[in-house]
Order: structure tokens, then sequence, then C-alpha cells
């Protein structure tokens, strides 16, 4: 027999003869790169593998094998099971481990070291195996379609979980272009192994692992068609969720539960109030189980939005309180609030912003016989009580409060803040305090109350300054002041807004004093040039004849000495107080006129020294004067 029968005989159970490739027969081996065997381009006939015996037909590279197809093969045991039939099963890999040939139509296998997962539905599909892994997929026994997959280390171990992964582009930013690509769900076994999971989400990602039937990582649940297709009014059951997200039942009846209910009785017979939304007795205090109205994020425990885009009415009302009832006292609201060591407590907090006229707190009383719109208490042992505390800032104009008729204070006097560290830029007030108090003029006059009723002015003769009068001579104590006006209850105007000039009153004490300081000061200086006068020697015209009293018993070289004198550009002043009281030590000249003020105010009795510097002097005679409450010591002082 030649080669070219050999080789169809042996290996091909039908091959056109004449088209068949040559083989070398040299051993039955293939050795050149034009060697191979099948049919070339002219056969009419299929390339066909057989095994005339029933045996197995293998493939294998690197004298190892890779591959295999079954004979026919019935009556077999695996993992316990008999009678399994693996006829004409492929399988793809050694199968040198659990697994000796194929255990399914196509097997991928790889040094599997058990069989535990093999079931006998496992047939017309796709295995593959590897370690103590197991996947299939394909028919499930008499005819139903399915996945299988297994893992174990024992018989209750940790289970193998089945994902869905989705792979993007390798390396971009997303999850699915990640190495381990966005896990989009998983079956995960309980650890019993008598009951699984379904999980919804990359658990891969977030480092869970799903516990419920059906476990919904993030998101939610969506069912188009729940709403309206499935509206049923006669249900009496409520789907309520716990702490973790688990989904429960409970009967709509039992919502209410113990002093938090939800029951509302428009007829008003029933005696269950909406008190919070917690089921529970009694019902927490804490921050949690808020109530909110308008609002799906409640922050207080009942928090309340009105957002009206088009407003069907003038006022928009966010809460309204309505009590028509007789009771002795009645209270709109009433808000106890006790932080017991806290750094603040507000009993009520009210904020208005953005719109043309902003009330902050808008209080009305209307009554027989005593109305009050505002009241405030703060009676505690505290450190600091405040009965009424406003404050107003960053606009125009600012009044912290406004009132429109007179104020009364019972214990105390209004109180200004005066400190130094609240100030900068500290100076004299300028001189001519005195003259800027001669420009002011005090009046009577009488409020023109028939003009501007909403006003509240007093009646009767007033005492005051006139602004615009005020205005020409200290601008900075005048500035405008507007009362807004008042809608009523349908938004018309009922009282109109009355612009007017105000003065500051206060403002005016520190001028006052100045006037006063300078007065004082015109009057020791006149005293001062009366005691040069009388201490001068009379000239032949000089009919003087009044001579200054020292006070005390003591001469005037006693009383204040100057050494030395004469002296260039310092001299020592040594003076003499033989009581206490005010004094004032002042240099004039031979003409009277002030030079200096050496020392003034309040003095004890004793000696006491002034270094006088006098370099910033002229040459010439000066005359020293010490007054002490009006007494009067003088000397003359001279200057080289």
């Amino acid at each position: 027999m030649n080669t070219r029968t050999l080789a169809c005989a042996l290996w091909m159970g039908a091959c056109s003869a004449l088209n068949a490739q040559d083989w070398n027969t040299a051993g039955n081996t293939i050795n050149t790169t034009a060697q191979y065997l099948g049919c070339d381009a002219l056969s009419t006939q299929p390339l066909r593998l057989t095994t005339v015996p029933n045996q197995p037909i293998q493939f294998r590279t690197d004298n190892t094998l890779r591959m295999h197809l079954t004979q026919t093969l019935t009556g077999q045991t695996l993992n316990g099971f008999t009678g399994l039939d693996f006829t004409g099963f492929l399988g793809v890999g050694d199968f040198s481990g659990a697994y000796t040939r194929a255990a399914a139509r196509v097997h991928a296998e790889r040094n599997s070291s058990l069989a535990l997962g093999y079931r006998p539905m496992i047939g017309e599909g796709f295995l593959a195996t590897q370690g103590e892994f197991l996947y299939y997929g394909g028919l499930l026994g008499g005819g139903t379609s399915g996945i299988i997959w297994a893992k174990y280390t024992s018989s209750v171990g940790t289970p193998g979980v089945f994902k869905f992964i989705y792979t993007g582009n390798n390396g971009g930013s997303n999850v699915a272009g990640s190495q381990t690509g966005l896990e989009m769900g998983r079956f995960q076994p309980e650890t019993t192994l008598n009951e699984g999971y379904f999980g919804v989400g990359d658990w891969m990602t977030a480092g869970a692992t799903p516990d419920e039937r059906l476990d919904v990582l993030n998101r939610t649940i969506r069912i188009r068609r729940l709403v309206p297709d499935y509206q049923n009014d006669l249900l009496d059951k409520v789907v309520v969720t716990d702490d973790n997200g688990r989904l429960h039942w409970r009967d709509a009846g039992t919502l209410g539960g113990g002093d938090c209910d939800w029951v509302v009785d428009p007829n008003g017979t029933s005696t269950q109030d909406i008190c919070t939304a917690y089921n529970g007795s009694p019902c927490p205090w804490d921050n949690s189980n808020n109530v909110g109205i308008g609002n799906d994020v409640p922050f207080a425990k009942l928090d309340v939005v009105k957002d009206v885009a088009t407003p069907s009415s003038l006022y928009g009302v966010g809460l309204q309180l309505y009590m028509p009832s007789e009771n002795y006292y009645n209270w709109g609201i009433n808000a106890l609030v006790n932080g017991f060591t806290q750094v603040e407590n507000v009993g009520g907090r009210f904020v208005a912003e953005n719109a043309g006229i902003v009330y902050g707190v808008q209080g009305i009383a209307r009554g027989t016989s005593t109305n009050i719109g505002v009241f405030g208490s703060a009676r505690t042992q505290a450190t600091v009580n405040y009965g009424v505390y406003g404050e107003a800032g960053g606009a125009t104009t600012n009044w912290a409060g406004y009132f429109d008729g007179r104020g009364f204070l019972n214990a105390g006097s209004w109180v200004y803040g005066s400190d130094a560290s609240l100030k900068t830029g500290i100076q004299d007030l300028p001189s001519g305090a005195l003259g800027v108090i001669e420009a002011l003029r005090p009046r009577t006059y009488q409020y023109d109350q028939a003009a501007f009723p909403s006003l509240n002015l007093p009646a009767g003769t007033q005492y005051g300054l006139v602004a615009q009068e005020v205005q020409a001579v200290l601008p900075d104590i005048v500035s405008q002041v507007t009362r807004p006006e008042v809608l009523d209850t349908t938004g018309s105007v009922e009282t109109a807004e009355v612009s007017f000039l105000g003065v500051e009153y206060t403002k005016l004490i520190p001028w006052l004093i100045a006037g006063m300081q300078e007065q004082q000061q015109q009057i020791a200086t006149l005293q001062a040039q009366v005691a040069s006068c009388c201490a001068a020697p009379p000239s032949d015209t000089d009919s003087r004849s009044l001579n200054a009293a020292p006070f005390g018993s003591a001469t005037n070289e006693t009383k204040l000495t100057i050494q030395p004198n004469p002296f260039v550009d310092r001299t020592t002043l040594t003076y003499t107080l033989d009581r206490s009281g005010q004094m004032l030590l002042v240099v004039t000249t031979a003409r009277g006129r002030q030079v200096q003020v050496l020392r003034e105010g309040a003095s004890e009795a004793g000696s006491y020294t002034y270094e006088w510097e006098t370099s910033s002097l002229s040459s010439g005679m000066y005359y020293l004067t010490l007054l002490l409450d009006g007494e009067v010591v003088t000397k003359k002082a001279v200057k080289l």
C-alpha cells in the first residue's frame, strides 16, 4: 500500500485520492512547513477523523493532552452519581484531576481538585471547571435551561458568587474601564448554603455583600406602571422601611400608635391628633423623626415651607394661628426653650428678608384697657438679663429701636458703649466750644399733631432745639428719619411714609462739657491777669491799690519759689499747698496773655516741684500764678 492509500485508510473515512495531501511515511511524522494532515483545495469530500473501535479522539501538543472527544461512554460515575452518559462530549484541557473526561457537551477543564459541584442535569451545554470552581450554562435535564455555579471548600464554607460585569475601554476613567470592570449585579449564596440573595449594584467597588432576596445597593426601584394603574383605596396596608432600608408592611390603622398618631378626624369626633412622624410612646424629643410640611427634608421638629411662584392672593402666610376662645388668658404662641447650661437659648427667632419693608417682629395690640405691642421680661438671677434686645446694621439708616411715642425707663437710664477699646482716632474737641453752644438756640414749641397723627407726637409745650437750626451749627448730630408706611390687611396703605429730621441730643453733652472747661479756663486766666496786675509795682501814673491776697498764712516767698531766676532754658519751681483743693499753675506774659498751663487739677496738701522747660519761650519777663480754689500767689520769672 502506497503512502496516499495508507493515509486515507488510517485517518480519513473519505478523502479524494487524487487531491489528498501527501504525507511523509518515514516514521509517520511531519517535519517540514509544507506538510500537514488534510485535503487540498481541489478536494470534494470533507476531512473526517474516525476511530473504528470505540475509542476517544485525543488532541495533543508537546505530547500533552489538550483536548479530547469521548467515545460511546455510558454507565459512568461522577461525584457519587451513577449511570451517567458522557458519550460524544468534547473536553478542552488535560483532565488530570477530579475530572478524567468531559462531563458536558463542551467542557473546559483546568486542574480541578474537586467535583462536588457536579449534578446529573449538566449535559447539553458549556461546562467550565477549575480548582474548586464550577460554572455551567445550557440545558438542565428535562429540557429547561439554566446556569449552575459552585465553589466548595467544605460542605459549608465561603460560597462563590455569580457576577454580572460590564467592561469598557481598558484604562478608561470610568469603573468599566478598570481592571475589574463594572459589576452591575451579583447572586450571593448565604453561608449556610440553604438560601441565596440577588444584589443590584457594584458590590465589588462598595466592598459589600447583598443579604436580602433583592438588595439594591444604591439608587432605588422604579415601577413604571405602578401609578396610576394599581391604585386601590380599599387596601389598608402600607410599605414601610426600617433603619437598614429593609421593606416591611403594616396595617395603615396602626400608624398612630400610643401618644404619636397620624389620624386626623375633620369632624372633630376623634381624640387623636397629629403629634409627630414617629410611631411610638412616648414620642422622642431628639432631632430625629421631624415633621415637614412642604419640605421633604425637615430640619426642625415642625418644618413648614411655602413657596408660591404665582401667588393667588395679596398676602402669603406660612403659619396662621387663630384663637377666638374666651379664656382668662390667651397666648397665641407659647415657646419654652430650656437648654439648661447651653451658651444661648432663644424663645423665638424671626427672620424677614428681601422685601421693600421688612419686620423681624411686628407686634400689634388692640384693646380697650392696656395694649402692649411687644413685652419683654428678663427677671432671672442671671449674670446678664435683656428684657428686649434690638440690633440693626448694614443699611443707610439703622434703628435698633424705633418708637412712635414716649419712652419710660423705670430703673436706670440709657447707657452707651464708651470703652476706649471700642474707639480709634481719639482726639480733643476743637477749640471754640463756647461759640458752638452760643450759636444754638433753645426753643419752646408745640408739635403739629393734626398734620402728623401717625407719629403719636406729644401734646403741650415742648423744650428743645430746631433740627434745621442745629444742622447749620453741628450737622453731624442731625440725621434723616423715615417712618415706614403701614399696610392694612388688604395691602392698601393705611399710614403713608413720613420723613423728617431728628437731633441726637446726647451728642451735645461733650460740647457742653468742653464749653464749661473753656469757660473755667477763661475765668482762671482772668484771675491770673488780675493777680498779675496787682502784683506788678505801680507806676507813677498807676493808681492801683489792689493786692492779691495769698491763700493760707504763709507769704508769697514760701508759697511759690523759682530757682534759678533769671534762667536760660530751664528752672525749678517749688510750691506749697497747705490744704487740698483744685489748683492751677499757669504762665502769662506781662500783658496778661496766657502762655502755658503747667499743672491743673485736684491736689492734696504738701510741697511740690516742677521742672519748667522754657527753651521754646522767647526771652523776657513772665508771670507764674498759683491758684488754689480761687486764691492766688504770683511770682515774676525772667528768661535770659
